[in-house]
Parts: structure tokens; sequence; C-alpha cells
């Protein structure tokens, strides 16, 4: 159905307005243009050495450029300027002799590696630092301080260029963050919605509904940082910071709501008809998504805020009236199904309105709560003694910076044995930009560099055959790198399927011998490949070997967001400490999803019970949206009769699985045939899933 509405005519126009407007093509189009100009400007003025350091330090500082607020970006500024300054000065004097360059690639890719203990932004300024030392190498600069002092400038140019845009535009990141986080949630709903449709299995549809939930954490996550983490915008007095507070709030709540679409799908399915009532819910639910995705477009268009398909909200109201009218005619059991699923699609589309009248709220306080709101913010740096207590082979993160390193060194001693060879710091940069802690990652990042460098070599090469006009080959190549920045942080080899025709068509203008370049291009290619991978077996990181831990981590989550939605009874005023424990268990829940993906391509996935981990998994991420249910009904006073006996009881239950699961001992609470309170649904649900664990 989506599909369809997408090949429409206001779909595609839809569609090319989200690309050109969105921040992946503006961000793309503004490093293209930054890179370019100083390049073009001091070939012109003939000083090529100029325009070749000044074009690298803005290339690949512009890459340290994450999505962020003002002070975000002015800390990268600050931060991967210095750096990028101290590496090129370091090896390009370190160049002449092959001891010393061999010892400061690996001190420094060692030392630049660790800077992930101190948060992303960190970790990519040190990435792409390594990325500047192999760049360093293949230029050779014959002035090492003034190729240093190009690298600076370049670097001091780009974010001059992207400060001032975030001067001008303050919230553009946000907006943008907002979008892909509700088109995340509409992609989400339409996965629930095949809980309904007998033509999916439910093992299916959990495993497609806890990837996209992963998503939509992630999402999330970014928009609490963007918008909390910026002080200008949470400010007293700040109106568009409280109107963007207000409406990251009601996406969350939207999102919660969508969880709370948790039920017994098995007991629906055996329970409604699948004739009159199951295509009708799944229709229902298909069109929240469809609206929530209208949603997202206005984030990115003013011209779509405003926009509503009334033929769609028509035939909804149409659908739900018939389904409401069809329960009265029900046995008790449906009828309470059937209200029980329409009083939460009416509330999603309710939240959908809030969130879409939101856009013009005009004074909203955001002083009240701040320091609760900015504990929502994750904290992923730690301190200077903390950075350095990570030296140790216990921690993943120096294992993973001395494999690098040492992967590092292979790659140059092995570049070593031929010295006549020009473009043997290829090899170097496919070891950094392949090379990842987790070997699921690692192998993934080998393929997608694998095609898209074969792919674009072929591109390149017909690039450089068919057109003769250099004015119309460099062009092609300032395309070529606009696709590269386009695609670089959503489909990667997609731009290492743009980034290896602009080299080839620029070097083969520059240095001539395209036979030369293509082949080495590929050799080198495969070789840092073939390096960066053999590497994961050396102080490897397996996910099979956490997956305890992970899985304990997420249901001690679980736990904690019980008990923190107990407290939340009528009247009560904790509504932050049980926002905060669904926080935390979400994001819990989303990293044992990521390592049960991770564990499925790792060599040690023999032996594992993968039917138990999935189930597990499934049995937890329902329990969440259980809870997430119990929470959001707390302030209505729904299911709270007996609400403390029994959610002690459903601790226990989950208590006992993390022992049974990980000691081997456990007790399960409630036998099969304990009588429940007939009038906790909610409860007996979470109650008979925490069973099940430890079954």
């Amino acid at each position: 159905m989506q599909s369809q509405k997408m090949l429409s005519p206001f779909g595609i126009k839809k569609l090319l307005l989200n690309f050109f407007l969105g921040e992946y093509f503006g961000d793309a189009f503004r490093n293209t243009l930054t890179i370019v100009a100083p390049i073009v400007l001091f070939f012109y003025l003939d000083k090529q050495q100029t325009a070749i350091g000044v074009g690298v330090g803005a290339l690949l500082i512009s890459l340290t450029d994450l999505p962020g607020n003002r002070i975000d970006k002015f800390k990268s500024a600050i931060l991967s300027n210095v750096v990028f300054l101290l590496t090129a000065l370091c090896i390009s004097w370190c160049l002449g002799n092959a001891w010393l360059t061999a010892a400061a690639f690996f001190f420094l890719t060692l030392l630049w590696s660790m800077l992930s203990v101190l948060g992303m932004r960190l970790s990519v300024i040190g990435t792409m630092a390594i990325i500047l030392s192999t760049f360093t190498m293949g230029l050779h600069p014959p002035d090492p301080l003034m190729f240093s002092l190009y690298i600076f400038v370049g670097g001091i140019w780009y974010y001059s260029i992207s400060l001032l845009q975030t001067i001008i535009w303050p919230y553009r990141s946000l907006n943008h963050a907002i979008f892909e986080c509700v088109r995340a949630m509409s992609s989400f709903l339409v996965s629930k919605s095949k809980c309904y449709d007998q033509n999916f299995s439910l093992d299916e549809c959990y495993r497609e509904s806890i990837m996209l939930h992963v998503r939509v954490t992630e999402k999330q996550d970014l928009v609490r940082h963007l918008l909390l983490g910026d002080k200008t915008a949470m400010r007293t007095g700040n109106r568009r910071g409280g109107q963007l507070l207000r409406t990251a709030r009601n996406v969350i709540a939207l999102y919660e709501q969508a969880t709370a679409i948790n039920y017994d799908y098995q007991l629906i399915r055996d329970t409604l008809d699948p004739v009159r009532y199951m295509p009708l819910l799944t229709k229902l639910i298909q069109m929240l998504a469809e609206e929530m995705e209208d949603l997202s477009h206005g984030f990115l268009n003013k011209k779509l805020r405003g926009y509503k398909n009334n033929q769609r909200a028509a035939t909804f109201t149409s659908i739900k009236n018939n389904l409401e009218k069809f329960s009265f005619s029900e046995s008790r059991e449906v009828s309470e199904m059937l209200q029980k699923i329409l009083q939460n699609v009416q509330v999603i589309q309710d939240q959908i309105a809030d969130v879409r009248q939101n856009k013009s709220v005009i004074d909203v306080e955001v002083a009240e709560d701040l320091v609760d709101y900015r504990a929502y913010i994750s904290a992923d740096t730690v301190s200077l003694s903390g950075f350095f207590s990570k030296f140790s082979l216990k921690s993943p993160v120096y294992r993973f910076s001395l494999r690098l390193a040492l992967s590092f060194l292979v790659g140059y001693s092995v570049s070593l044995l031929f010295p006549m060879e020009r473009y043997s710091y290829w090899m170097l940069l496919t070891i950094v930009i392949v090379a990842r802690p987790r070997f699921a990652v690692t192998w993934k990042r080998n393929n997608q560099r694998l095609i898209g460098t074969l792919a674009g070599v072929v591109i390149g090469f017909l690039s450089v055959i068919v057109v003769n006009n250099v004015a119309i080959l460099l062009i092609l190549s300032i395309v070529f790198l606009l696709g590269f920045f386009t695609f670089n942080r959503t489909k990667y080899e997609i731009s290492v399927l743009c980034i290896t025709p602009a080299v080839i068509i620029c070097l083969s203008l520059y240095h001539g011998h395209i036979d030369y370049i293509l082949s080495e291009r590929i050799y080198y290619t495969i070789a840092g490949c073939f390096i960066a991978f053999a590497g994961t077996y050396l102080f490897p990181i397996w996910e099979a070997s956490q997956l305890s831990e992970l899985m304990k981590a997420a249901i001690t989550a679980n736990i904690e967001f019980i008990k923190a939605t107990t407290i939340k009874f009528p009247g009560a005023t904790k509504a932050f400490d049980a926002g905060l424990a669904r926080k935390n268990a979400h994001l819990k829940l989303a990293r044992l999803s990521e390592a049960i993906q991770y564990m499925y391509v790792e060599p040690k996935r023999r032996g594992v019970d993968f039917i138990r981990i999935e189930k597990l998994h499934a049995i937890n991420y329902r329990i969440n949206g259980v809870i997430t249910s119990l929470y959001l009904s707390a302030s209505e006073g729904d299911d709270w009769k007996n609400a403390a006996d029994l959610a002690h009881r459903v601790v226990k239950n989950l208590t006992a699985a993390n022992v049974m699961l990980f000691e081997g001992k456990g007790m399960v609470e409630s036998s099969a045939d304990e009588e429940l309170p007939s009038n906790n649904g909610s409860w007996n649900h979470l109650m008979e899933l925490s069973k099940k664990l430890v079954e």
C-alpha cells in the first residue's frame, strides 16, 4: 500500500522534496562547495600545493562534522583542527625515516582510536585523523610545516562555513532528526499492522518490530541530545526552544502509545473473526502509519505541515465506526478486545493531531523541570582518568585500538615492499575505513567497500574513456563528490561507488596513466580489506561472549521499569523516574537486539541456540511493551487494582529468570494454574510473559 502511494505524483513530489530539502543533501551540497571553491581558486592562482593541502584539509575535516547543536559543532571545530594539525606535523616530519614513520603510525593510530572512549564525536575525529595520516603518506609533502598549515587553513575554512550555517539555521539538524524519528515510527506501525494479518507469522512480526524499535530508539536519542543539550534552546523565554521541546515530548509520547499496541496477538488471532475484523484492523493501523508518514514531511517542508488527506481521514473514521458498531453485537470477550484496540488507535490518532498542532505553539515555559529533562541525555563520555583506565586488554576499546594499530603497521610494512608504487596508501586507507570493533560490522564494511570500489572503477574508467572534454570530466568529478557526501551516512556502498570515479577522474587528469590508477585502486583495496578482516581474529570482540550479560541487562532494565511504573499511581509525582526507567529499558533492549543481529554473522555462531535466544528476546520485547502500556494507563487509573502485589510477583519472576538463565537455578512465582485477578488484563498478560522466561 505504501509503495503505491510513493509512486503517485504527490508521493514522488514528496520524495524529491525530502531528498533535496533533507539534511543529507544539504550538508553534501555545502561540503562540496566548501571543498571545491579553494581548490579552484588556488589552482587558478597556480598554487598547486596550496590547493591540494587546503582541499584535503577541508575534505577530511568535513567528515568530522556530525549532526549537532551549536555547542557540539564549536567543540568539534576546535578539537578536530588541533588533532589534524598535530597529526599532519608528526607524520610529514617522520616520512623521511621508515622506522620513525612506522612508530608514528602505530602510536597515533592507537591513541586516536582510543578517543572513542570519550564519545562518538571524538571517535570520528580520531578516525579521520588516522585517515589524514594515510593521505599525508600518499602526498609526501616536501615542506611538512607548510603542508600542516594548509591542512589547518582548510579545516578553519570549512568550519567557518559550517558554524555560520548553524548560526543562521540553529534547529535544522533537530528538525531533520524529528523527521527521521517520525518516519521510523511510521515503519514501526506498519510492522505492528502485520500482527493482525495472518499471512505473516508472529515470530517474523516480532523480529521486524524489534529491529524497527532499535532504529526508533537511536533516532529518539539523537533528538534528545540535539534539543536538551542545546543551552540556548532550553533557555527560559526561548519560544522556539519551548515549542520544539513540546514537539519532541509529543513525538516520544506518540511512540510510547504505538509501543503499547502490544497485546497477546495469538489470542487476538484465535478470538477475532479473520475475515470480518482482522483485515479492517490491519488497514486501520496502516492508515495511521500513512498519517504519521505525512506528519514527518512537515518537519522538512513548511508547505506540507498542514497537509491532510481528507479521503483517508473519512475512510479511517468509517472503518473505526463500523468496528465499534460490530463490537456491540459480539460476545463480551470479543467486544472488550475490539474496544481496547480501537481506544488505543484513537489515542494515537489524537496524538498525531497534537504533534501537528504543536507546530504553532507560541508560549511554552522551558525552565520548569529543566534538570529532569537534561537527565534524559545519554552520557557517552568519561573523565580523563577514566580514559587512561581503559588502556587495558580487558577493555574492548583498547583491544580494538591495538588491533587497528597492528593492522596499520602490517599495511605500512607491505607498502615498503613496493617503494615505487604511488598509491600504496590506499591500502592503509582501506584498513582504517573497513576495520570495526565488531566482526559483523567489519564483514559488512568489507563487502560494501569491495562492491562499491569495483563498480566505481567501472564507472570511472568509462567516464575517462568516453568523455574527452576536461571541463566535463571535472564537472562529473564534482557530481560524484556530491554523491559521496549525500550517501556517506546512509548508504556507504553508494558513497564508495561515487567517490571512486571522482578519484579516478581527478588523478587521471593530474597524473595520467589511467590503467595504472585502476589496477592499484583494485589491488590495494583488496589487500586492505584482507588485512582488516584478518585482524578481526586478533583481540576479537565477539557478541556471543557478551550475550548473557546483555540479556541480563535487558531483563534488569525491565525490572526497574516495572518498579518505577508501579510508583506512578494516580496522583503520584514521579513521572520522570518512570520516564528515565523506560528510556533505559528501551536502550538496553536495543543493544541486545543489535548484538543478536551481529551474532548471526560471527564464526562463533555455531553451537548457539538461536531459536531459544530469539524466543527470550521476543518475550523481553513484549514485556517491555506491556509495561509501557501500564505506564501510560497509570494516570487514568486503569489496571491498578492489586497492582502492587502483581508487580511484586512479576519482578520475582524476572529476577528468577536472571538467576535461572545465568546461574542455572530459579523459581517461578506463579504456577501455571494459579488464578489471577480477572480485572487486571495487562498485569495478567505481563505475568504470563514473565513466567515464559523461566519455563
